[in-house]
């Protein structure tokens, strides 16, 4: 498949993302604005995260277990095979003062709109809540 063939199958996935998926992720602390900005998508059985190289050229999609599926399947796993080494990295400039690096790709998606203030993980959002501080 071509970058463009692969670029338009992260689309139609991001098209077809059920509502139980949708709010999965939104309690999971990715906001809709993350999930449409990353074209965060489903494919029937899977979500399908897709993992762009430099200048945006699409490298491969990572895709997550479905919530719902208790099998002992993997959790996560890359279509076509493929790795990088620095998500997000197509956003890097030379200007930039300061990088976050964060584990795995999932807070990628958190930071990006939030002009690159990470995400509280789900613990500290807990205290948060519990604290009357907010997130």
């Amino acid at each position: 498949m071509t970058n463009q063939n692969l670029t338009d199958l992260a689309r139609r996935f991001h098209r077809e993302v059920p509502e139980r998926i949708r709010a999965y992720l939104n309690e999971r602390g990715i906001p809709d604005e993350s999930i449409d900005l990353n074209l965060l998508g489903w494919n029937g059985w899977r979500i399908t995260i897709p993992i762009f190289a430099r200048h945006r050229n699409f490298a491969f999609f990572k895709q997550a277990k479905d919530p719902d599926d208790k099998t002992d399947s993997p959790k996560m796993i890359a279509w076509p095979k493929g790795h990088l080494k620095l998500y997000g990295r197509e956003y890097l400039t030379s200007e930039a003062s300061q990088i976050v690096v964060c584990e795995g790709s999932s807070t990628d998606w958190c930071w990006k709109p939030m002009a690159l203030r990470p995400s509280p993980q789900p613990l500290a959002r807990e205290r948060l809540k519990k604290s009357g501080k907010g997130i």
